[in-house]
């Protein structure tokens, strides 16, 4: 039912890379929004980096106290913002997540918990290096 997930660095074979992380074509969808070359994508991606932190945090402790449903909007608020960014893997990882506990299939969470964790770490860094390094989870 669900996918093995790739990881897209291995694809580009970029494996420090944070477009390799974050999709070109993503990032340059928000940058055509800002056609004089302000501070749009920085903002954006300053917001979300707030944002992920925030909802990771949150996917931890629902995981730690068996809340399922709390995980499953987690997930949700977290899957649209990440995708919009171009942060496909953690999009398509929080798609998982949300059906495993549509599907009542809670044994599925430790593991995927375990990749959305490690897969918000790499996000988090190629946001930071989107910005410059100047903003952290």
């Amino acid at each position: 039912m669900f996918d093995t997930p790739r990881d897209p660095r291995s694809e580009t074979g970029a494996a420090d890379s944070g477009s390799a992380v974050l999709d070109a074509a993503c990032l340059d969808q928000l940058r055509a929004l800002d056609p004089v070359g302000g501070s749009f994508l920085q903002r954006v991606l300053q917001t979300y980096q707030r944002s992920l932190a925030a909802q990771e945090a949150a996917i931890g402790q629902a995981f730690g106290a068996g809340d399922t449903a709390a995980l499953s909007h987690a997930a949700h608020a977290l899957k649209s913002a990440s995708a919009s960014v171009g942060a496909l893997q953690l999009s398509r990882l929080c798609a998982q997540m949300e059906q495993a506990v549509r599907d009542a299939q809670p044994e599925l969470l430790p593991g995927l918990v375990t990749q959305f964790q490690e897969e918000a770490a790499r996000v988090h860094a190629a946001v930071a290096q989107q910005l410059g390094g100047g903003v952290g989870p």
